[in-house]
């Protein structure tokens, strides 16, 4: 899909564009598309297909400061990376599910995201098969409450990066690193969890 020449400045819902459930896409060129007005992403390129994998994606370079939905954004697509460090994320309210059920994705790299205004991200790398390197340095938030099944059931990943990040309201860490079996080491040591589970002190 060569998206080269149309104009989409005043396009504010981009969901499901190129979700697919019976053809597979191989290949995209976004080469100067503007996304400068669009406020939903969400399925964007989600997926039914069990097809074989397509080639790495890199979305750095998009205009995503308006953007309030990605939801289910990659979700069962077959990219084998994504890179998304350097994306204008501030307005983001929504990652629930976004990179869920992404069998041959191997890296994403999601560094230096500002997610400050981000509430919603439960499940978001959850059965990613092949996943083996997560970035999420730098990830400072104070909106989200449910970290539940974050990172659950990825029999490959070996390195989940989490300096410096931080979910100051956080309520819920359910099944938050469940089945990592390859995962041997896991620095949080930059979290606040004093949310977590409160009850009286043994003096009172």
């Amino acid at each position: 899909i060569d998206l080269r020449g149309i104009d989409t400045s005043r396009t504010k819902n981009m969901g499901f564009m190129f979700s697919s459930s019976n053809k597979l896409i191989k290949k995209f060129n976004f080469d100067g598309i503007n996304t400068g007005s669009v406020e939903d992403m969400s399925y964007m390129f989600a997926s039914d297909l069990t097809g074989g994998p397509i080639d790495p994606i890199d979305l750095s370079h998009l205009d995503t400061s308006k953007v309030k939905n990605m939801d289910n954004m990659f979700r069962n697509s077959k990219f084998t990376a994504v890179n998304l460090s350097g994306l204008n994320t501030s307005n983001v309210e929504n990652m629930n599910n976004m990179f869920r059920n992404m069998s041959h994705l191997k890296t994403v790299n999601l560094s230096n995201l500002d997610v400050t205004n981000l509430k919603y991200m439960t499940d978001m790398f959850l059965s990613d098969s092949k996943l083996e390197e997560v970035d999420m340095s730098n990830w400072k938030n104070d909106l989200v409450t449910d970290l539940s099944n974050l990172f659950t059931w990825l029999p490959a990943l070996k390195n989940i990066k989490l300096t410096n990040s931080y979910f100051s309201n956080a309520r819920n860490m359910y099944a938050m690193f469940a089945l990592l079996p390859k995962l041997t080491e896991l620095d949080l040591s930059s979290f606040d969890t004093c949310l977590l589970y409160t009850s009286p002190s043994p003096r009172d």
